[in-house]
Parts: structure tokens; sequence; C-alpha cells
């Protein structure tokens, strides 16, 4: 396995033991971090409210940036959801998977489940 496939599969395992820390080195790692792994990266911090916020405005302005035809709307209403992530957790999560899902983008919808909602229940 190269380097690079060995700190991806470190920066998965990071991602579903919820480990921000050891997420964060890994992706450093990465020449290339997804739109889905930067989602991934964001939620695994939502328990440092000030490292989330930062995280979650960057990921909102790459959505922006790499998702065709994003609304002011759409990102007015995901920035609420994002902001309510965590504390409301599996609630605002959900209809973010579901937003994620009409997007086609499956794996930002699978990112939410896996970190946010399962773990709840």
């Amino acid at each position: 396995m190269t380097s690079q496939g060995h700190a991806y599969a470190q920066f998965q395992r990071a991602l579903k033991a919820g480990n921000a820390f050891l997420a964060v080195e890994a992706a450093r790692e990465l020449n290339h971090v997804t739109l889905e792994d930067a989602l991934g990266l964001c939620l695994v911090m939502r328990g440092d409210r000030q490292r989330y916020q930062r995280a979650a405005a960057r990921w909102l302005a790459r959505y922006h940036a790499e998702v065709d035809a994003v609304t002011l709307t759409e990102i007015r209403d995901m920035a609420d959801l994002m902001a309510a992530l965590p504390t409301h957790g599996a609630a605002p999560a959900a209809e973010l998977a579901e937003h994620f899902e009409r997007r086609s983008l499956h794996r930002c919808a699978n990112h939410m489940r896996e970190l946010v909602i399962e773990p709840a229940a």
C-alpha cells in the first residue's frame, strides 16, 4: 500500500472512531481531501465549537464552489442545519442527509448517517 493509501485508511479509521485529532493529522498527509471527506472531518470536530464553526464555514464555501446550481437560500438553510448539529444532532443531520440524497451526494449523506445519526441511536 502506498503512503497515500495508508494515510487515507488512517483518515477513514479516525473518522469512524470520531477522533478529530487523528483525522486532522491523517488529512494533512493526503494530497487531496474530497468534499465528502471534508464533511466527515467537519463532523468529527463538532465537539469543539470554535473549530467546528470554522470547519463548517469552510465546508459550506467549498460546497458552493464545487456543486452545481447552489442557491443562496440553499446555503442559508444548510448553514442553519449545520449550526444546529452540535446541539441537536440527529434531527438536523437527518434533514442534511435527505438534502444530500436529493443532490445525489450519497457519500455526504452516508457521512451524516454514520458519524451523527447512527452513533446517537
